[in-house]
């Protein structure tokens, strides 16, 4: 039987598998962290645009979709937001909270890299980066990674390599490739968070089209301290929503500026009726 090399290879070095590689380093296990890309965490550091909102102090289990409930209840109860939140303070690393708990760093999200790096020195993970995964195979309990020159071996093997969002960054479907190969089973994945590009003939003949919708706006009231029940009248550009008027005092029409709760303005196509001679939108403000 052949020696393994180490006792764990982590494929992937992004947010994920640095903190696999790291926390497995050290609680003493000799890890190899490989990842084909030139540099580790590539995604991170495009993240939160450019200061990387590292977690969310809102996550709770229920806001995770899944075909196994319980699989966020157990990961988030072994490790919290507060958790990582403290890792990050113990770094020096200002942030700061944006909308809906959304906790980004004032600096750069190179600081969340240069940290996940650390934790890995911390625990003498070895980190090759630059060259792809050619094989992957297992046979009397030992996984042989056939990377760089040599092929590499361990019996545990974590797959940390993401989805196939972003390929220009690097994204491959390796990991479901992979777990094809070992008879696993997988949901197939589907498009979110992510733009839908279009090309070629089938994109030209989608050109102008447009379709009739229905937008409905609430704007979001905020409790009073100090007076229970007492809600916060919505504020002067909201009233003017409801009063069927743009910022700029102009009546709506059906292609109208919608604001969003950002503030911000987004083109739309708005279905209304006049009412008094005013043009309303539809659906409840």
């Amino acid at each position: 039987m052949t020696t393994p090399d180490y006792d764990a290879i982590v494929l992937g070095a992004g947010a994920a598998g640095l903190m696999c590689a790291a926390v497995a380093g050290q609680r003493g296990r000799r890890v190899l962290l490989l990842d084909h890309a030139e540099q580790v965490g590539k995604k991170i550091l495009i993240s939160g645009g450019g200061r990387c909102n590292f977690t969310n102090i809102h996550t709770a289990p229920d806001r995770y979709i899944s075909a196994n409930p319980h699989f966020a209840k157990s990961a988030l109860a072994r490790y919290t937001p507060a958790d990582f939140i403290a890792l990050v303070d113990a770094y020096g690393i200002a942030h700061h909270e944006k909308t809906l708990g959304q906790l980004f760093c004032d600096g750069s999200a190179k600081q969340i890299v240069a940290m996940l790096l650390e934790e890995c020195a911390k625990g003498d993970v070895d980190i090759r980066c630059g060259q792809p995964v050619r094989a992957v195979t297992h046979a009397d309990g030992v996984f042989s990674v056939a990377f760089g020159d040599r092929p590499v071996r361990a019996p545990n093997l974590v797959i940390a390599t993401g989805g196939p969002s972003i390929p220009k960054m690097g994204a491959t479907g390796f990991a479901y490739d992979l777990a094809r190969q070992f008879g696993l089973k997988i949901v197939e994945p589907r498009p979110a968070l992510v733009p839908l590009t279009l090309g070629g003939a089938d994109a030209r003949r989608a050109a102008g089209a447009a379709r009739r919708a229905r937008r409905a706006y609430r704007p979001q009231a905020r409790r009073r301290r100090g007076a229970a029940g007492a809600l916060d009248l919505p504020s002067e550009r909201h009233r003017r929503l409801r009063q069927g008027r743009s910022d700029g005092g102009r009546h709506f029409d059906r292609k109208s500026l919608i604001a969003n709760n950002d503030g911000q303005k987004r083109a739309g196509t708005v279905c209304g009726r006049r009412s008094r001679g005013r043009h309303r939108v539809a659906g409840r403000l």
